[in-house]
Formats: structure tokens, C-alpha cells, sequence
């Protein structure tokens, strides 16, 4: 089956937005109406076209609690292992058929991305880590994961816009045992006031 569109998804806002796709093209491009390449969008692209077009997922993912649970669980996993900066592709066929994989998840939250994330939450105004700090592409695993969860569920369920607030962010219910893992995988459990104390300290 043909592709019709593809989506780069992480879940999160600040800088997930494809220049110069407008909307209506990614619905024209469902619609078979536009020749060429699938485009892909990112988070922000197919939030702005599913208010356009509310039921656009509604026969790709027409259970969407099956999804739900196959992302969790995942999530769990990548957060066990330290990883962020993964995203869910996601791609529309032609028959109203869906595909989708987490790519890219072998990044782990080490100390050069702990400065990533100190620099992006500075450079975006969220500095002393406001409560939209987590819109930011690179932020610790644990909310990396939560944030990756919450938002792309929401967007299966045709909820737009993502949450924004830490406080409407809802946590995983899925936990792994870090037993097995060594220490140094602690830091999956940094938050913002972690990494705060290491600047204090």
C-alpha cells in the first residue's frame, strides 16, 4: 500500500514543527490528492491538522487502548534503560491502515545531555525550570518517558492540544525492576530539582 504520511512523534512542543507544512496539505496527502514523496510531520504538524480534521486517526486506530498499553509498556522499558530522544513513526497507508515503531531510542540522558537540557530550558525561557521546562526535546528519561506516554495517548485519542503542565502529566502506571542494572543508571531518576541541586552544590 502506498504511504500517505508519516509522523516523526516525541511528545513534547517547543521546536516540533515541520516548516511550510500547512494542514491541508497533510489532508490532501491522506486523501490521495497530492502525487509525490509522503511528507513527514512532527508533533505540532499533525496537532494543528487533527483540528482541522478531528476524526483523521479514527479508522487507523480505531482501538486505541491496545496502543496505549503497547506504548507504556515500552516507554517503561527505554526509561529503565536510561534512554530518551526516541520517537514513535507513525505511518498512514492509503487504506485507512496504520503502522507504527519507537526509532532512535539508543540515546542515553548521560552528562553532555544533561547540558543539552540545561542549555534548551535556558535558551526557550523556562529558566529557573518553569513548568513548560518540559517541552523541550531533550529532558531526563523519567519525564521523557511520562511526557512520550500521556501526550502521544492523547493524540490517538484525537485530544489536542498536548498537556503542557508537569501537573497534568500523568505518570506511567508500568515499572521495571532497576535490580538487574548497574548504578550508574540512577540517574534515570533525576527530575528538574535534581539537576537543579547539582548547579546549587
Amino acid at each position: 500500500y502506498q504511504r500517505r504520511v508519516h509522523g516523526d512523534l516525541k511528545g513534547n512542543w517547543i521546536g516540533r514543527e515541520v516548516d511550510h507544512l500547512q494542514p491541508s496539505t497533510v489532508l490532501q496527502h491522506i486523501a490521495g490528492q497530492v502525487k509525490g514523496s509522503a511528507p513527514t510531520a512532527k508533533d505540532t504538524n499533525l496537532q494543528k491538522t487533527l483540528q482541522l480534521d478531528p476524526t483523521l486517526l479514527v479508522s487507523h486506530f480505531s482501538n486505541s487502548s491496545t496502543w496505549e498499553d503497547v506504548l507504556a509498556i515500552d516507554a517503561a522499558f527505554l526509561r529503565h534503560c536510561s534512554s530518551m530522544d526516541y520517537s514513535l513513526l507513525l505511518i498512514l497507508y492509503e487504506n485507512d491502515c496504520a503502522s507504527a515503531a519507537i526509532i532512535d531510542y539508543l540515546q542515553e540522558f548521560d552528562c553532555y545531555k544533561i547540558f543539552e537540557y540545561l542549555y534548551k530550558v535556558i535558551r526557550h525561557g523556562q529558566w529557573p525550570f518553569r513548568e513548560e521546562s518540559n517541552g523541550v526535546s531533550c529532558v531526563p528519561p523519567q519525564l521523557y518517558a511520562n511526557r512520550f506516554v500521556h501526550n502521544l495517548n492523547r493524540l490517538l485519542r484525537h485530544q489536542v492540544p498536548y498537556h503542557r503542565l508537569l501537573s497534568q502529566i500523568t505518570p506511567s502506571p508500568y515499572r521495571i525492576s532497576r535490580e538487574p542494572l548497574t548504578a550508574s543508571l540512577d540517574i534515570v531518576e533525576y527530575t528538574g530539582s535534581a539537576i537543579r541541586k547539582i548547579i546549587v552544590y
